[in-house]
């Protein structure tokens, strides 16, 4: 189970453009949101709490005489501390140390663009390229970084809701070694790619059905963690 509370504050600032084919209004922006996450596993993995803040700067425009919605470009920012119930510190080695807790602190940095392609806002298209370091704050064995890419392709209508998305996550681990012979030192990593699909169509304005699919596959040099797996699914969503 995850229990997730993220309040927000958000201002918009900057002068009104109305000049050339850019138009908003108004121009520029920026949000600040706090987190804080209980995640419940049960045995065997580990639960955990974790707390953070995130800055993000961003600028809505339109383009070709668009008025039904704005696209932007963002840059923000996270910072996240997570604390484990249990789960002990590691040495260099891999050898847990008795009577410590694991925690790490997490930087995260990502530009945004969301750009919509007609002027009816029906098509638009997401960007999501990021860095994030995770440190653990001991002997450094578990920490990692990570560069992602996200995409997404959304078509959207009153009653039709079509999203197609493209995910790619790769880990390198810093201390963490997986060579087989004296002197190797290739180091731990990992690529984790993941499809998404769903389908939403509205009935009412508070009842929608839905089907959807996700497939994922986890390509890494420590032969363990490799996999794939796929899971579709649907259902009705009433909001009330």
């Amino acid at each position: 189970h995850s229990y997730v509370l993220r309040p927000s504050l958000r201002r918009d600032f900057g002068p009104v453009d109305s000049r050339g084919p850019l138009l908003s209004h108004p121009a520029k922006w920026w949000e600040i949101e706090g987190s804080g996450t209980r995640q419940d596993y049960g045995s065997p993995l580990d639960d955990y709490w974790e707390s953070g803040a995130k800055l993000t700067l961003g600028w809505d425009y339109r383009v070709h005489g668009q008025a039904a919605r704005k696209s932007n470009l963002s840059f923000s920012y996270e910072l996240l501390h997570r604390q484990y119930d249990h789960m002990e510190q590691y040495d260099l080695t891999g050898v847990r140390v008795p009577g410590t807790r694991l925690g790490s602190l997490a930087h995260r940095f990502q530009l945004g663009w969301r750009h919509y392609l007609d002027a009816q806002a029906r098509w638009n298209i997401v960007l999501r390229p990021g860095y994030q370091i995770r440190l653990d704050g001991a002997s450094g064995y578990t920490d990692y970084d990570r560069l992602q890419m996200v995409s997404q392709l959304q078509y959207r209508t009153g009653k039709w809701d079509l999203r197609w998305a493209v995910k790619i996550y790769e880990y390198l681990y810093f201390h963490q070694n997986v060579g087989l012979g004296v002197g190797d030192a290739t180091r731990r990593r990992k690529t984790d790619l993941i499809y998404d699909f769903r389908l939403e169509r509205s009935l009412t304005r508070n009842v929608k059905l839905y089907v959807q699919y996700g497939f994922e596959r986890m390509d890494a040099n420590l032969l363990a963690e490799g996999y794939q797996v796929g899971n579709g699914g649907g259902g009705l969503i009433w909001e009330f």
